[in-house]
Parts: structure tokens; sequence; C-alpha cells
């Protein structure tokens, strides 16, 4: 039937890619996602019949003119590159658009750990919002001799100052390392964005870093701790209505219901280790 409706077939599928794509009075717009556990980079066939293209990340707000060439076959191939669980928009033109390009960036030299002491505050949250601290390493924050800790759901504010990196860069990335379980950045007072894994890795312009830097990351947890802290103190939290809430696991069971009570605290917070490296900017 697709063929009969001269429907073309979107080839990018057997990248492992998912997609949406929904036409627009300018062309197409495509909504690309790499499901896979492995990092992909390449160019994407796009079977839109049209002109040129533009890559929008809504992740970090960065956007521009897409690499791209023209098919024998009247295909766009668009040059993407995706971390696994990582989204893009592309935007299709029936003509040729014009414009900044979007930059890509391949490491110039080896990650380096940011130096110094991190303060963390706990910002919102419950069952009770545990004391701030200063961390000479970054830990789960249920590993602190604190209980309220160990109960704790909600965000935490952990901040650092530290100097500029000397080498030169087009740009720089910031990875968390390890975070458990979704971040926002703030650099220097500027929201560089809002990061939910698998990898958490962000790239900023080469200005953006000074020589005297202050970095604040905002982590979120899971709500498990504090569900098995209201089911240890016999506190209602079930509020449904005709709900069959029954435990798949025998052990998450009491009186025929869900009840997590028996479970240790789940790993939260800023794991790391945060490190700086210059990229260079390459185009395809």
């Amino acid at each position: 039937l697709l063929f009969f409706a001269k429907v073309r077939r979107e080839s990018l599928a057997d990248l492992n890619l998912g997609f949406v794509r929904r036409k627009t009075q300018t062309g197409f717009t495509y909504f690309i996602n790499n499901h896979g556990e492995e990092a992909f980079a390449g160019r994407v066939p796009l079977q839109s019949g049209t002109a040129s293209a533009a890559i929008f990340n809504p992740m970090n707000n960065t956007s521009g003119l897409a690499d791209y060439n023209t098919a024998k076959a009247g295909s766009l191939e668009v040059y993407i590159r995706l971390n696994p669980g990582e989204s893009v928009i592309v935007k299709t033109f029936n003509s040729v658009a014009e414009g900044k390009p979007y930059l890509y960036y391949n490491p110039d030299a080896m990650p380096a750990e940011i130096p110094g002491t991190w303060k963390i505050a706990f910002t919102e949250g419950g069952p009770s919002l545990p004391g701030g601290s200063d961390l000479t390493e970054l830990v789960s924050w249920t590993e602190y001799s604190d209980q309220a800790a160990k109960d704790f759901s909600g965000t935490a504010k952990y901040s650092i100052s530290f100097p500029g990196p000397k080498a030169k860069a087009d740009a720089w990335r910031i990875d968390l390392g390890e975070v458990l379980e979704s971040a926002s950045v703030t650099l220097n007072g500027n929201d560089m964005g809002s990061l939910t894994g698998p990898e958490f890795q962000l790239i900023i312009g080469k200005k953006q870093l000074k020589k005297k830097n202050t970095l604040e990351i905002k982590v979120s947890n899971l709500m498990a701790n504090r569900i098995a802290y209201m089911d240890r103190n016999g506190i209602p939290w079930k509020k449904f209505y005709n709900v069959n809430f029954a435990a798949r696991l025998r052990q998450n069971t009491r009186d025929g219901v869900f009840d997590a009570s028996s479970w240790q605290p789940a790993e939260s917070g800023l794991i790391g280790p945060v490190t700086v490296t210059p990229k260079k900017a390459v185009r395809q």
C-alpha cells in the first residue's frame, strides 16, 4: 500500500535509529533518536526529497545548518552524531537554507578532572533535608553517616570553584561522569542545560570558561529511598482508586500488596569524576 501510494521508505531505520517524521509547509521535520547501546556517527539518508537541512538539539539549545549532500536516489544525506539515548531534531527545506553550520567536536587532549572541594546542599525533597557538607571525594549521598541522607529523595546542589584550563580549544566538554539520576548544570551563572543520561556530557563555547569559574550541578535521584522510608514508618502513599497494587517480587509484599520497607538505600547523587576536555571543531 505504501508503494502504490508512492511513499518512500525511510532507510534510516536500518541504522538502528528511531524516528518520527512530520511534513511541514517548507519541508519535513524529523525527530531522530539513538536507542542503541553504541554511539552513532555517519550520514543518515532522509527520504524527504528536499534541498537542505538544519539540526536542532533541544537539550542544550544548539542549532545550525547540517552538513548534507544529495544522493543519487534523491535522498538527502545528513551527517549526525548521537550518543546512546541522545536525540536531535532535523528540519529539511525545499530550498537551500543559509546560516551558521552545526558543529561537532573531537577531543584535542585527555580529560582533566576538576580539582578542589565540592560543596553539597540539599535544596528540595524529603522526608527532611539533610545537612550540607564539604566533599573532597564525590560519593553517593546514601554513604553519608546522616540517616536523613539515606532516606532522602529529591534534589541536591553541588558547587565548586576552579581555575580555567590553560590550553586553547574551540570548545570544551564537561563530563559529569556517573550521575544518579538526572542533572541540570549552571556555569558562571549561565544555564547550560539538563542531562538525563545515559551519558552526562555537554559542550560549551570556548569563551564560557573564564580564569575563575563556578560550576553548579543540581542532581535529583529517584523516589525509591523516600518510598522505603514511608513504608518502614507506616506512612500511606498508595493513594490510588481502584488500582491493583500487587508486588512483582515476593520480598516486596506485605499483606498482599506492594511494600518497600526492606529496600536498602539506592545510590544517589553526583558520583563523578567531573572532567573538562578541550575540543576541536570539525565538519565532515
